[in-house]
């Protein structure tokens, strides 16, 4: 049927009463089996028979907050490489390909990853062929000299890309007794990285981290782990990263000017409790309350009533003993003033008036629904079973946090409400043209914490 047809079917429709959802059918979780390698590496392995799909992610920790920023910056310029440029022209990459597997790998500040998507039955031949590419990952000097080279141009354009600025801005905010190097770091300090330490990194990685495997799929745990065992048995899998400390946010407002750009980027940001402490999951239900959905209140109020902005999206970092909550939207750079105005007293009535029960029965199951269904899909689960086991926590965690959005009281909300939205906890950033808005901030009295400039701050250390 047409589109037009449609329209025209839903038009000419009589008026209907919208059914009551009745209550959620939740999926029982599939039984996750613990096992060990040789040397000490964890496999998490998940059996499903509905497809023939099987998904795999490896990743090796290592305590990249520790190392030295040569080591770093040494790990990230590999990454760029694992999965691409002459790492595709490989034997093994080509044979991978042959088979119609999706496979990718990379390196960040806490692990170094591999994922892979196979059918089922061809999963030794396709370990194997992985393992070779991540494990040993050939880096030309040539490709990483090029790539070092084409990285610090890219970093030089920063002052000029509304979004990464505005990200350095945050980072300026919040994290201000060390800002992280993967924002602050300068083009001549990227065009200096030591190109045989990017080469040296994901080996080193692999030798002294962590190694965890989860596995899902149509596959046999008794075949499986014989092939792991293969292939990355070898691996000790003893170091742990040590927690991250949490930021020392600096509230207040932070201007950042970005002359002549026709869009502005704020952002609220708010310390929230870490991911061991049971009130991380209230203070993600009040994120869901003001934004996140279309019909959450800063959309409602922002977008639909009063056109202020397109929409607003909430984020949140949650670490071990320390979180971040933060909402980010575009707005045009003449409109910036109303927009805080609006947000902050959405903040505070959502802060002083609580949230209703019926607000949150509706939102309730959005929240259930999302940690019920994170290992539906093959490729998704694996990479959640990856993420549950490099953050210590269980293989039923999932369930668990369904659990507890199913009977969080409305009350316990609004007693988070009030004080995580207090006044002098919210910190403001706002990336844009400041001689248009500067002007509308100290109408209203504003205070600025920080004033400067983008090309400034992608200067500053």
């Amino acid at each position: 049927m047409t589109p037009f047809a449609l329209l025209a079917l839903l038009a000419s429709a009589p008026e209907r009463e919208v059914p009551p959802i009745g209550e959620l059918l939740l999926h029982p979780q599939h039984e996750i089996g613990q096992f060990e390698l040789s040397g000490g590496g964890q496999v998490w392995v998940m059996e499903r028979r509905d497809f023939p799909l099987i998904g795999l992610e490896i990743s090796v920790s290592w305590d990249g907050a520790v190392a030295s920023p040569e080591e770093r910056l040494g790990a990230r310029l590999s990454s760029m490489l694992m999965d691409s440029g002459p790492a595709l022209s490989r034997e093994e990459a080509r044979r991978l390909e042959d088979m119609g597997i999706r496979w990718r790998a990379g390196v960040d500040d806490s692990h170094m990853w591999g994922a892979l998507l196979a059918p089922s039955g061809r999963e030794e031949e396709a370990v194997k062929a992985f393992a070779s590419l991540f494990m040993k990952p050939l880096l030309q000097k040539r490709a990483i000299k090029k790539r070092r080279a084409w990285w610090a141009d890219w970093r030089s354009q920063l002052p000029h890309d509304l979004d990464r600025t505005h990200e350095r801005a945050i980072n300026h905010a919040v994290f201000t007794g060390g800002h992280p190097w993967r924002h602050m770091v300068k083009a001549p300090t990227l065009a200096k990285t030591p190109w045989k330490s990017a080469r040296a990194m994901p080996g080193k990685i692999a030798a002294q981290g962590k190694l965890q495997i989860s596995v899902v799929g149509d596959t046999e745990t008794a075949n499986i782990l014989p092939v792991l065992e293969a292939y990355f048995g070898e691996l000790d899998g003893q170091q742990q990263p040590h927690p991250s400390a949490a930021p020392d946010m600096e509230n207040g407002l932070h201007l950042i000017d970005q002359d002549g750009f026709g869009v502005a980027r704020v952002s609220l940001i708010l310390p929230i409790p870490g991911r061991d402490d049971p009130k991380h999951f209230v203070s993600e239900a009040l994120a869901w309350v003001l934004a996140g959905r279309e019909t959450s209140r800063l959309d409602l109020a922002l977008r639909e009533e009063q056109g202020l902005s397109y929409s607003i999206e909430s984020q949140i970092t949650a670490e071990q003993n320390w979180g971040i909550l933060r909402f980010d939207t575009e707005v045009l750079p003449e409109n910036v003033g109303a927009l805080l105005d609006a947000m902050n007293g959405l903040v505070d009535q959502l802060r002083d008036e609580g949230v209703s029960d019926e607000e949150f029965d509706a939102i309730r199951r959005s929240l259930v629904l999302d940690r019920s269904q994170r290992l539906a899909l093959t490729q998704e689960a694996a990479t959640a079973l990856g993420e549950l086991m490099r953050s210590n926590q269980a293989p039923d965690a999932f369930s668990a946090q369904a659990a507890v959005f199913s009977i969080l009281q409305t009350a316990e909300l609004n007693e988070l409400a009030q004080q995580i939205f207090e006044e002098g906890e919210r910190t403001w950033v706002i990336t844009g043209d400041a001689e248009a808005i500067r002007p509308q901030l100290e109408e209203r009295g504003w205070e600025f914490t920080t004033d400067t400039d983008a090309q400034t701050l992608s200067d500053s250390a």
